[in-house]
């Protein structure tokens, strides 16, 4: 069907402090409405290996060390949706209005919800 579209974004990072993830997170988009809306909806999974220096409750004097759970071992699980709006042209300026909603949830317990308006244009 004219209009739709698959996706699937890949990641992966890497540091000198042993951290790393990666992350799949697959994509559906189409019409909302012809010619005047879209949106888009998302899943993304990613993974991450902490660092060798976490340590939660040190008990020693260590020459490098964090407490910062987000330097640690989990996984997340999260997604979203997308709907753009057109809202006006002006020669060859298109203006759109974007609307986002999203959530997060993490294996340690962290979770998280958000949202997003916006404006955008192309020519």
């Amino acid at each position: 069907a004219l209009g739709w579209g698959l996706g699937m974004d890949h990641s992966f990072y890497a540091d000198d402090w042993g951290i790393y993830n990666f992350a799949v997170e697959p994509s559906v988009e189409g019409p909302f409405y012809p010619d005047i809306a879209r949106w888009r909806v998302w899943y993304r999974y990613s993974y991450q290996h902490g660092t060798r220096f976490k340590r939660g409750h040190p008990q020693h004097e260590y020459r490098y060390q964090t407490d910062d759970p987000d330097l640690g071992t989990f996984s997340t699980q999260g997604g979203g949706a997308l709907f753009l709006f057109d809202l006006a042209t002006w020669g060859k300026v298109h203006w759109k209005l974007r609307v986002t909603g999203y959530g997060v949830t993490r294996s340690d317990g962290i979770w998280g919800f958000g949202g997003l308006i916006g404006t955008e244009f192309d020519w």
